[in-house]
């Protein structure tokens, strides 16, 4: 009995961490990606510098949009790789969502002395 309720919650808890925290996870970071390129723009047209040397050179580039298609290209490797996600990758999932987080917040803060200062 005791041998079943474990197997159970180890199942239960086993199928969680491979679909569903990855899956937020991927989709909070495509979330928040969208909201960097967004508010880099923004920033930019207002008169800011994009502090990443290697992003500052994508946006140079004028034939396509090159920050934007690298943005995506990155999250469409992410996505195919999704399903063969390991303990200590989803670690690493977890740890590149909270940098675009603190990016997001730096932007939001950016926006707000922009306008309100």
């Amino acid at each position: 009995m005791i041998q079943n309720f474990l197997y159970e919650k180890i199942s239960e808890r086993t199928l969680c961490r491979w679909f569903a925290v990855p899956a937020i996870l991927w989709a909070l970071l495509v979330s928040l990606n969208l909201v960097d390129y967004f508010a880099t723009l923004h920033a930019l047209s207002n008169g800011c510098r994009e502090l990443n040397p290697f992003v500052a050179s994508l946006f140079q580039i004028e034939e396509f949009n090159a920050v934007l298609a690298t943005k995506l290209f990155f999250l469409a490797i992410l996505f195919v790789l999704l399903p063969f996600i390991k303990s200590w990758q989803l670690d690493l999932l977890a740890i590149a969502t909270f940098i675009y987080l603190a990016v997001v917040t730096y932007h939001a803060y950016g926006t707000y002395l922009l306008h309100f200062m």
